[in-house]
């Protein structure tokens, strides 16, 4: 079977609201969704015994929502949404020989991913003490990749803001579907605001803010045998903490 189809330009099509829900516990909310998705000059092809060859010209993704969790071990929770274990047949029943089975690997090429309007809930357990911050308006561009063998990281671009006050620029490169993952990304904060934080301040040292701004810089990298090194610098500006809070986890003469 071949599949071929060719949207119009991005300015004319209409999709219907999407959502997609990932791989998480049944408390958790939903993974990612978005308003309006726009997939420009598809190009599938399907045929048995040959790989599935998939060709996208650009994609644009307006107004995302998102929750992207770093777990202590440094994996997204975005790679458990699209690696489900295969059940298998049922113990003693003969497992006979599938067309899916003697596929090749996919060919995937993808176009360029143009975000606009984007909101992300990034929490990082890779680091510690880790933290959670709401990332909004945010635009960009994720170049074009591919998971063939000679297949290079693409450059991305994101700008936005971090709990509605920080300046937030994520630069570097990266392809999420090459083996091992690649990606090398930089991400910084200017003047987040920390009274809003100070439900960690009161965990951590029984008082809470008053005042103060945060500048951050974040590396993340993939090493080539696949390991995710991070390392962040954070300073802090005119800190100033508020009174004991009686019951607190902790308690650290801070004033």
């Amino acid at each position: 079977m071949l599949f071929r189809s060719v949207s119009t330009p991005a300015a004319t099509p209409t999709v219907a609201p999407i959502s997609a829900t990932g791989a998480a516990p049944a408390s958790d909310d939903r993974l990612i969704s978005w308003r309006l998705l726009s997939v420009r000059d598809v190009d599938l092809a399907l045929k048995p015994g040959e790989p599935l060859r998939l060709k996208t010209g650009g994609t644009t993704l307006t107004d995302l929502n998102a929750r992207v969790l770093l777990d202590e071990q440094g994996r997204f929770n975005l790679q458990n949404a699209v690696s489900q274990p295969v059940v298998g047949p049922a113990a003693g029943t003969p497992t006979p020989p599938t067309a899916a089975a003697e596929r090749p690997p996919a060919d995937l090429q993808i176009g360029a991913i143009e975000l606009r309007q984007g909101r992300v809930q990034f929490t990082d357990r890779f680091v510690k003490p880790s933290y959670s911050t709401l990332l909004t308006d945010l635009e960009g561009r994720l170049g074009a990749f591919s998971n063939r063998a000679d297949a290079g990281p693409a450059p991305l671009a994101l700008k936005g803001r971090a709990e509605g006050t920080a300046l937030v620029d994520i630069s570097g490169e990266l392809n999420p579907i090459t083996a091992p993952r690649q990606l090398d990304i930089k991400a910084t904060a200017r003047d987040l605001e920390l009274p809003p934080l100070s439900t960690y301040s009161v965990k951590y040292t029984g008082h809470p803010i008053e005042r103060g701004k945060l500048n951050m810089d974040l590396h993340y990298q993939v090493k080539p045998d696949g390991q995710l090194s991070a390392t962040n610098q954070i300073v802090l500006h005119q800190l100033s903490f508020g009174d004991e809070v009686k019951g607190s986890p902790a308690s650290l003469p801070v004033r």
